[in-house]
């Protein structure tokens, strides 16, 4: 046998594979090669290869023999039809490849383990699929046969699952809470938060949540990231100062906000907080009433270096609650919200609008005004201003920040009004949102023209008076409408662009005072989809005693407008509310104010507190109500009697 080596028959190609790419190029043919700037893998070098072999042993060219590129697979699968999802359904593919989603990987609910169920809640909640009811119906039960078995992390899991995808099941709820409530010195920080942040959001009553609360109170320094901080904290707010220092042992609901309060500030020096953990830190501290302003001058110094980041509902939290603490740099928060809200208005929601006009109009204003009784315009315009002696500097620019502030939320209040108007969003506008967009503007004094106001009137009326919140929003929005109509020497006429905001003021006024009679609509008007049937007239429960005090010092501020207008009152046209079925007699003229309010109290009952009346009456004297109106007599009556 000879030693000398044989030399092969085919030619060796050898690369070097750098770990960089896998794509080599295409090297040429035997005799006739392809493109140079072609490109293929290994794999696929390897198939045209072994193709071409057999080519040649057929006796067929091999230089003919070429892959299928993924565009012409494309071109020949066009006119065939795509594949569908396993299982029968009907939701054709988007493309050759399968793509699933993560539900889809899950295993069966009946195999899985502690951890698995954990994992599923947690990517259930996550997944816009994963709202099914038969889905957490199959979790529910497997975690009712592994609750004795599941670990602090799977029970943080399948809580906060449960809560972020609104699944109320209350007897699974307190099997969870107590497997909890037993295994709470195995709970690191994190699964601490998640479990109490899901609990709060099921609704739990804080009495059951005293042993998670003792021991987040014993583990406050322990706490420390800021997504755990601001998820512990808005756990909190939603259970109110009372809720906590009802479950807490001493009663003390302040400490346990302080301690975390000073964990926030020992973390915004080393962790940079993000604008939107900052927001929910600072909106929970509005609802706790812990309001420090040295500590919320950090959180506002923090914010800014996010703030172009922040959404509308964001900038809304933090500027409410900087206003309400009052620290150093509010001006200059305030200016920079401000111009960044107005940039965003045309792309925000009815609730942002609303929300934002609440923020910049109502609680930015008081504010800027020293929290007296003034209005911005008016408090703003009686500050000295001037270039400034010796020992006015700090002052002047303290006045300087304030006017920017101020001319920055009044330019985005117009911003807002006009958005609000446009026909696609006052639709959708709920009378709290157009009561807080309408009452910002009445307070600021800034004059809309004509249609704007139309529109945003039209949509005031739009509520029902169901709720105490909407009928609230009906006399906030009256009591705005008589400040933002003409004042009383240039209404000799009614011009005709102002007649449906007169018009609108008329049916919240009626409506009003329809209700207070007990004879008030809780079903929409005619052509609602739910409610009692047109025409029906629904009996109300007594109005409360502040309900009661918004609603007159609105119908009364109407009224008060509405007599100094020398138009003829058939010009406007009546309330819809009384043009409504067979009550047309009886409600077609409403009652007198004075008379809807002695009915009213007649509702509330002989129990009645009338000294809250004196409110009533000390508003309605700084209205400009006069000694002999009757409406004083009714709002005195019950006193004298008693007396007597």
């Amino acid at each position: 046998m000879s030693s000398a080596v044989r030399k092969p028959q085919r030619r060796v190609l050898q690369y070097v594979l750098s770990g960089i790419s896998e794509l080599a190029p295409l090297e040429p043919g035997w005799k006739k090669g392809g493109a140079a700037t072609q490109t293929q893998t290994h794999q696929e070098q390897r198939d045209l290869r072994r193709l071409r072999s057999r080519a040649r042993r057929e006796g067929r060219d091999p230089a003919t023999v070429q892959l299928t590129t993924p565009a012409q697979v494309a071109a020949l699968g066009a006119g065939r039809a795509r594949p569908r999802l396993p299982g029968g359904s009907s939701a054709a593919l988007l493309g050759p490849r399968l793509q699933l989603n993560r539900l889809d990987l899950l295993p069966p609910t009946r195999t899985m383990d502690a951890a698995a169920l954990g994992r599923a809640a947690s990517i259930a909640a996550r997944e816009p699929a994963g709202a099914s009811t038969l889905l957490w119906a199959g979790l529910g039960t497997r975690a009712r046969e592994l609750h004795s078995s599941l670990d602090p992390q799977d029970l943080a899991l399948l809580i906060k699952g449960m809560a972020r995808a609104q699944h109320r099941d209350a007897e699974l709820t307190e099997l969870l809470l107590d497997r909890a409530v037993s295994r709470l010195a195995y709970f690191d920080s994190r699964h601490l938060a998640m479990v109490l942040a899901g609990l709060v959001q099921a609704r739990i009553p804080a009495e059951s949540l005293a042993p998670v609360l003792e021991e987040l109170k014993l583990r406050v320094t322990e706490i420390r990231g800021a997504a755990e901080l601001s998820m512990v904290l808005a756990a909190l707010s939603r259970l109110g100062d009372g809720g906590l220092a009802l479950a807490l042992a001493g009663g003390d609901s302040q400490s346990l906000v302080s301690g975390l309060a000073a964990q926030v500030q020992a973390r915004l020096s080393a962790d940079r907080f993000h604008v939107r953990d900052l927001a929910v830190v600072a909106s929970a501290y509005c609802r706790l009433n812990f309001l420090e302003p040295r500590h919320m001058a950090h959180i506002v110094g923090s914010a800014r270096f996010s703030l172009h980041e922040a959404t509308p509902r964001e900038l809304s939290q933090l500027v409410v609650a900087a206003s309400r603490s009052r620290p150093s740099g509010t001006e200059e928060l305030l200016a920079e919200a401000a111009k960044l809200a107005a940039q965003k208005v045309p792309f925000m929601l009815p609730t942002e609008l609303g929300a934002t006009a609440y923020a910049f109009g109502q609680v930015a204003g008081r504010f800027l005004v020293g929290g007296g009784g003034l209005e911005p315009s008016e408090g703003l315009a009686e500050r000295p201003h001037g270039s400034g002696t010796e020992g006015q500097g700090d002052f002047n620019e303290r006045e300087d920040k304030s006017l920017k502030a101020a001319v920055a939320a009044a330019e985005l209040l117009r911003a807002v009004a006009q958005e609000a108007s446009s026909s696609a969003n006052s639709a959708c506008l709920q009378p709290r949102e157009c009561a807080a967009i309408l009452q910002s503007c009445a307070r600021w004094r800034l004059p809309l023209p004509a249609s704007e106001l139309a529109a945003l009137s039209r949509a005031a009326v739009a509520g029902s008076f169901a709720s105490r919140s909407e009928l609230l929003a009906a006399s906030r929005s009256l009591h705005a409408l008589s400040r933002l109509l003409p004042p009383a020497e240039s209404r000799e006429q009614v011009p005709d662009a102002l007649l449906p905001t007169w018009t609108a003021a008329q049916q919240l006024d009626s409506g009003l005072r329809a209700h207070l009679t007990g004879n008030g609509r809780e079903s929409p008007p005619a052509g609602g989809d739910g409610g009692e049937p047109p025409g029906e007239v629904a009996s109300q429960e007594p109005v409360d005693q502040g309900t009661l005090a918004r609603v007159v010092e609105a119908c009364f501020l109407f009224n008060q407008a509405l007599s100094t207008c020398s138009s003829p009152p058939d010009r406007i046209s009546p309330s819809p509310v009384a043009n409504s079925g067979s009550t047309e007699d009886a409600l077609a003229s409403p009652p007198p104010l004075a008379a809807a309010v002695s009915l009213a109290l007649q509702r509330s009952g002989p129990g009645r507190e009338t000294a809250a009346n004196q409110d009533i009456v000390a508003r309605l004297r700084a209205l400009g109500c006069g000694p002999d109106d009757p409406l004083l007599g009714v709002l005195t009556l019950p006193s004298a009697e008693e007396d007597a």
